[in-house]
Order: C-alpha cells, then sequence, then structure tokens
C-alpha cells in the first residue's frame, strides 16, 4: 500500500508498507546542492552534509553511527547537484532508531570548530582526488564540460577556495535555512507500523524558514571536446548529449534505448567493443536525469591506439538507431530486460524508497510500477528513432576524456563523418 500524505508543518511523505518485510528504509530528501549554491559559497551543502554527522547536543559521532550499525543498519548521506538526502536502513523492529537518529542530526547538530577544520582536511582530498579527472571522476568531468556556466555544471564539493573559506558562522548560517517542509520530502517502505504518521509528525516537525534555498538552474549547454592529458595506463573517455528532463515522456523510449544500446553486456557496445574486438574492459551507456534537462553518456577506458577505433563504433551505433537498424526482437527483449531489472531492484524496501522519493520530487505522483510497465511497453520503433534524432547529432555531443591523449582533430574529423 503507497500513500502521499501532507503533514501538518507543509512537509511531503510518501510510502509504501510491505507487510512481508523485515526491515525499514527512510529518506529524507532536501533542496540542496550545487544548483542551489553560487560562486562564493560553491560546496556548502556538501560540507554542511558532512557535519551532521560529527556530533549533536546528545550524542557523540560514533554514537550516531552505532545507533544504527550495532543492530545490523546503517545511517548515511550524500549530496548531489539537485538536493542532498539523508537515509536510513534497520530492521522494521528497531525503526524508531532511524526516525530519531536522522531527526537529531537535522536538528541538533553542533559544527564544532575542531570538526570543522578536521573535515576540511577530508573534503579538500576529496576535491584533489576528483580533479584528477580518472576513471570515476571523468562522468563529472562531463557533466561539468557540458554544462560549464550553469551551476549544474559544477560539482557538488565545492572548489579548493570555497572550502579552505567557510568558517562556522557560514556553515551554520546555512544549515539553519536548509529544513524548511516546503524543501523537504520524506520517503519510506518497508514493514511500517499504524503509528508511521503520527511518529513522522513527532520527529520531524520542522517549522517553516524565512531564507529558503531557491535554485539556479536552466538547461543551457554546451557541446564540443575536452580532454585532460594525464599520465594514466588508460584513456577514460565519456560521450555524452544533452537529453530530457526527469519528467518528460520520451525518457521511456530513452530508456530502451540506452538498454539495447550499452545498458548490459548483452547490449551491443559491450558485444562490438569488447566482445567482437576486445577494445575496452569496460564500456557501458547511461541516462542521467535532473529536474530541466539530462544527459545521456557512454563511457569507456581504453588503451590510447584504441580510443579513435572505438569512438568510431560508438558513433557508428548512434547512427543506426538514427536510421531505425535494429529489430523488432531487439525491442521488445530490451523492454523485457528493462521491467525485469526494475521488478528485481524493488524486491529491496530500500530502492522502493528510492522510487518513491523520485517520482515525488520530479514528477509530483507516487511511483506505480504497473504504470511504468505499460509505459515502457508502449515503446514503438519509431519512438527509439525519434529520440536518437534528437539526441544523437554532432551539435549536441561532448567529448571528454582523461589519459595520455590529445587528438582533437582526429575526434572532430569522426564527428563530421558521421
Amino acid at each position: 500500500m503507497k500513500k502521499r500524505v501532507t503533514l501538518v508543518n507543509g512537509t511531503r511523505l510518501v510510502y509504501e508498507t510491505i507487510g512481508r518485510a523485515k526491515s525499514f528504509s527512510i529518506g529524507v530528501w532536501i533542496n540542496a546542492g550545487s544548483t542551489y549554491e553560487n560562486s562564493d559559497n560553491s560546496g556548502i551543502s556538501h560540507f554542511v552534509e558532512h557535519l551532521m554527522f560529527k556530533g549533536t547536543k546528545s550524542q557523540s559521532a560514533m554514537q550516531l553511527r552505532k545507533m544504527l550499525e550495532d543492530v545490523g543498519g546503517y545511517i548515511s548521506a550524500s549530496t548531489s547537484r539537485e538536493w542532498m538526502w539523508i537515509e536510513a536502513y534497520c530492521l522494521d523492529k528497531h525503526y524508531d532508531r532511524a526516525l530519531y537518529a536522522i531527526s537529531d542530526m537535522i536538528e541538533n547538530s553542533l559544527f564544532e570548530e575542531r570538526e570543522i577544520n578536521l573535515e576540511r582536511m577530508v573534503i579538500l582530498d576529496e576535491i584533489k582526488l576528483y580533479s584528477d579527472a580518472s576513471g570515476g571522476q571523468i562522468h563529472e568531468k562531463l557533466t561539468d564540460f557540458i554544462w560549464q556556466d550553469n551551476p549544474l555544471g559544477k560539482t557538488p564539493l565545492g572548489t579548493v577556495k570555497t572550502v579552505n573559506n567557510f568558517s562556522r558562522n557560514d556553515l551554520l548560517s546555512f544549515y539553519g535555512n536548509l529544513f524548511s517542509p516546503e524543501t523537504i520530502t520524506i520517503s519510506a517502505a518497508g514493514n511500517i507500523p499504524e503509528t508511521f504518521i503520527s511518529d513522522i509528525e513527532k520527529y520531524f516537525n520542522f517549522p517553516k524558514k524565512k531564507g529558503v534555498l531557491t535554485a539556479n538552474i536552466n538547461g543551457e549547454h554546451q557541446a564540443g571536446i575536452k580532454l585532460y592529458e594525464k599520465d594514466l595506463e588508460l584513456v577514460h573517455f565519456c560521450l555524452g548529449a544533452k537529453s530530457f528532463p526527469a519528467n518528460d515522456k520520451s525518457l521511456y523510449a530513452l530508456d530502451v534505448l540506452n538498454t539495447m544500446l550499452g545498458g548490459s553486456t548483452s547490449s551491443r557496445l559491450f558485444y562490438e567493443i569488447r566482445e567482437k574486438r576486445g577494445m575496452a574492459y569496460s564500456i557501458y551507456s547511461y541516462n542521467a536525469y535532473f529536474k530541466n534537462t539530462g544527459l545521456f553518456s557512454v563511457y569507456a577506458g581504453v588503451k590510447k591506439k584504441n580510443v579513435l577505433p572505438c569512438l568510431k563504433v560508438i558513433l557508428k551505433e548512434f547512427a543506426n538507431f538514427r536510421k531505425g537498424c535494429f529489430t523488432e526482437s531487439e525491442l521488445s527483449q530490451a523492454k523485457e530486460q528493462l521491467k525485469g531489472k526494475y521488478t528485481l531492484s524493488l524486491e529491496s524496501p530500500y530502492y522502493r524508497m528510492i522510487m518513491l522519493a523520485y517520482y515525488e520530487r520530479y514528477c509530483n505522483t507516487l511511483f506505480n510500477l504497473k504504470n511504468f510497465f505499460e509505459a515502457i511497453d508502449s515503446v514503438m520503433k519509431e519512438d527509439i528513432i525519434n529520440v536518437s534524432e534528437k539526441i544523437f547529432q554532432n551539435d549536441n555531443l561532448a567529448f571528454v576524456s582523461a589519459g595520455p591523449f590529445a587528438d582533437n582533430k582526429s575526434i572532430e574529423k569522426l564527428f563530421c563523418k558521421q
């Protein structure tokens, strides 16, 4: 049973009761991240998120962790470009611990000077790791490049300058304006007791704040080529394209396209590049969704000599999808694969909690698996072609790489030929 509720204070609550479950998962989702920041306070949401784990008026940092870890659960948090979230997962009989721990962090974090200085060093190390632009960091570099003049293109980590400049007063002021009912969504799933709503009202009775954060987002982007020449063993690259916002109906077709193109080990790119040619160990595609725009990307990690041949294969497959060079059988198999993946993931209350939050925040509706499957099944060959024609165009493609490769001109020639 799923429900959407607006609490007395205006906070949105979405939850699903799963009677057979033995666990409970909850997330508190807050408007924060790089799209709610500017050049002077870039990274402050992420810094605040770290400090909320450093102790409250009633609990030390270790006590906060142990409250759930001692009974097999966990509490965690993360900051993205469009939101910050705090989540907890535990056995259903310990669900009150999850509510208490998160609410205590939200309302009573201390922000002690010593902890601020220690965490500052940790975050500066994070920024250094990110700036290396290798492996996993190349995905962030792609986003930075495509939206470089937009807060969406700024890493949630901030910069060395801003992180070094944040004072305790800066952090406390930002923290004090974060948690206002109109900026928060609470999602939960699992074996939820009948007292749940009243318990949520008790623990999360946020007052309205005057200085509520507002987002600075637009969909403007740039195409082109950005090469980070690095002394690495492999060249890590992403070929990205601006796609569709998180509530756009074209995303169903894009999800199916992604499944066929590079979303699994039975996809075209995996077969053509790894299995058939042995050019890359890791090759895949993915979709990233935001409120007002989206990103479709292909990643590969290859030797220098294989960058251009690999890119040539990818661009050829882009062209194949634009031309409709795929079978009805491939389309049908991709739909079944996609539905199967969602079904399996939703066996977990944790992933149900995530989907509830996503649909509430981006689509203003309850997630419904039956409706999702119907939307996937309704995707036709023409829909895949239309989506491909919109995103797989030269003036919409961005190539970003890190490694021992600096041949801009050859990449430009490949783009021109497609």
